[in-house]
């Protein structure tokens, strides 16, 4: 899976580096925001026999925030975060794997109570962004959860967000209507909340959760 609409050089290309968008992600509260989405979420879910699959793990800061007992996998095709991760986690019950991830990869790893993608459908094109909604669908145990948690362009944000978020490095930033659309090719169950301040810069935000039945 393939994030194609991705900026990759200038300023925003230091965000590649595993410290550079540790310390960026804390600076703007995008770590305090996802917290707080895991807690409402995510943790409420959580038990000895949960297991989470989370696609485009990053550096895998969101573990801090998920109960110690879950089994989690993360995936990431950024080498340095996952060595960062793996680092970090030792001690968790958390399996960390550099690959990009398709419906065919996860066949070897069983299915999951929650999927988790943090940050991720807004560098996918629709088509591939598709393709994460299939095998997050495919991955999932019946009943389980999908989350995504991504920048929204609304027709109410300031202007000031509408900035910030366009220049995201990631270039598929979409409006609620635009994510939920994709979403339903693959899930019955869906909804969204926008968060006009998630964050401590202007920013505007949207948590959205599916659920396969």
């Amino acid at each position: 899976m393939n994030e194609n609409t991705e900026i990759r050089k200038g300023l925003r290309h230091l965000l590649s580096f595993s410290v550079v968008y540790d310390t960026f992600q804390h600076a703007v509260g995008a770590y305090k925001w996802r917290e707080r989405v895991v807690l409402n979420h995510i943790a409420p879910l959580c038990s000895a026999t949960t297991r989470i699959l989370d696609i485009g793990c990053g550096t895998g800061e969101i573990l801090e925030y998920i109960p110690d007992q879950a089994n989690y996998i993360g995936f990431d095709r950024n080498n340095e975060y996952i060595s960062a991760a793996r680092k970090r986690f030792a001690g968790r019950k958390a399996e960390f794997i550099c690959e990009d991830v398709n419906k065919n990869s996860m066949s070897n790893y069983g299915n999951f109570d929650i999927v988790l993608a943090i940050g991720i459908l807004h560098h996918l094109d629709d088509s591939i962004a598709d393709e994460l909604f299939e095998t997050a669908h495919c991955a999932l145990k019946d009943n389980g959860i999908f989350l995504a948690l991504d920048p929204v362009y609304t027709n109410h944000q300031s202007s000031a967000a509408r900035f910030v978020v366009g220049k995201d490095r990631g270039q598929a930033v979409r409006t609620d209507y635009e994510y939920l659309r994709l979403a339903k090719k693959r899930f019955k169950s869906t909804s969204a909340v926008v968060d006009d301040k998630p964050l401590r810069i202007p920013y505007t935000g949207i948590v959205m959760t599916c659920q396969k039945n």
